[in-house]
């Protein structure tokens, strides 16, 4: 996994595959030690709350459809969280 770790990973939850789903998928990212923002992104209900988004691996949510600013406003999202993250290190 150290060749592929992007900042994000925008993973949809359907990947129209019968043998592993985007779920599927996450865990394996993460056990694998992958590291990157994973956000999942789904028609299904997944529970936003942060504790239950770290439950599953994902760091944070984006509902279908996807509107124009969503996107926009995750990235800009979690550079704030990193950001506040960063200043709260020694």
């Amino acid at each position: 996994m150290a060749e592929f770790n992007p900042e994000l990973i925008l993973l949809d939850v359907d990947l129209g595959s019968h043998e592993i789903s985007g779920l599927d998928l996450l865990k394996q990212l993460r056990n694998t030690g992958c590291n990157s923002t994973i956000c999942l992104h789904s028609n299904r209900y997944i529970d936003p709350r942060p504790e239950a988004l770290r439950a599953l691996g994902a760091d944070a949510v984006l509902p279908k459809p996807i509107g124009g600013g969503d996107l926009g406003r995750l990235v800009i999202g979690l550079q704030i969280a990193e950001r506040n993250e960063a200043t709260k290190r020694p």
